[in-house]
């Protein structure tokens, strides 16, 4: 039989495994617990301190704030009040235009109705021009002006035609037209008047010849310049179109016809002019001697209808 040669276990070998056992034996459950959450807090990285101080920063911020200046505010009403103001001015204007607009067509549209009876009283017509010259301007509000809108009508791009509605002389037409329908066996059928724009005027004058003779139509162009004083249109008149239709020019200084007319009333529907007494003077009353010095002339809307009708188109 085989002898057994392991040796017996040393009494230290014992005394250690046993005095292991007894240690192991004597730990609580919850001091366990607490050695073991101290290695995981142990072994865990640190926490970012940077994004703590953001954190608290942004958290000052949000709850931290500064009065608004008062400064700012008075600004800003003051910037309303001014608001207000402008657009309440630009109301009351355009209220005040909108009369004056219905005012001067109810004027425009009873002087045609007088003229139309043809044998209309010639006080009941200055009568109605008076009103006329009453109206006051849309730009200084100041009566019996209107030098701002005609100056306008004159230098603008559109085109505005009028008609000599009435005129109180013969030499008051011979003032600014021809005065060729004075020759024998001529009448004066119509006088028109247009705005060309960029200061150019245009008169032209259809006259009509007594027996199977065709109408016959006189062009007279020129520039304009407005005396805003005194009111005073000049028209340097440096061309004309025969009834031929042969264009004259005036060619020399001496050959150019310069004439003056007081404007008293001037808006897109109607104009009121008067021949002054003489060049750089005015009328003091322009209706005085009857309304012998006055031409009235309204706004034409078709004026190639009237001349196809007048046949000189």
């Amino acid at each position: 039989p085989k002898r057994n040669t392991s040796s017996p276990p040393s009494s230290s070998n014992k005394n250690r495994s046993s005095s292991s056992q007894g240690s192991s034996s004597s730990i609580s459950p919850g001091l366990a617990e607490w050695v073991a959450n101290q290695q995981s807090e142990s072994s865990s990285p640190p926490q970012d301190t940077e994004n703590e101080t953001t954190d608290q920063t942004t958290d000052e911020a949000a709850v931290s704030f500064e009065p608004f200046s008062m400064e700012v505010d008075n600004t800003s009403d003051s910037s309303k009040r001014k608001s207000n103001k402008r657009r309440e001015k630009q109301n009351a204007r355009k209220e005040l235009e909108e009369e004056r607009n219905a005012k001067i067509g109810a004027i425009v549209d009873r002087l045609e109705d007088i003229l139309e009876e043809k044998s209309g009283n010639v006080d009941d017509i200055l009568a109605v021009v008076q009103e006329l010259l009453q109206v006051p301007d849309s730009s200084s509000q100041s009566t019996s002006s209107g030098s701002s809108i005609l100056r306008q009508l004159l230098s603008g791009k559109q085109r505005y035609d009028y008609r000599l509605a009435w005129v109180g002389s013969d030499d008051a037409i011979c003032h600014v037209g021809t005065g060729l329908h004075k020759v024998p066996l001529a009448r004066l059928q119509e006088v028109f008047m247009s705005c060309l724009g960029r200061n150019r005027l245009e008169l032209r004058e259809v006259i009509r010849i007594l027996g199977p003779f065709p109408n016959v139509k006189n062009i007279l162009q020129g520039t304009t310049k407005i005396n805003a004083k005194n009111k005073d249109m000049e028209i340097v008149m440096d061309s004309m179109v025969d009834g031929t239709g042969k264009e004259i020019l005036a060619g020399t200084e001496d050959n150019i016809r310069r004439v003056n007319l007081q404007i008293e009333f001037c808006d897109e529907r109607a104009i009121v002019a008067v021949v002054p007494p003489e060049e750089g003077t005015s009328r003091s009353s322009p209706l005085e001697e009857s309304g012998k010095h006055v031409l009235v002339f309204v706004k034409e809307d078709d004026l190639d209808e009237k001349l196809d009708a007048l046949r000189v188109s």
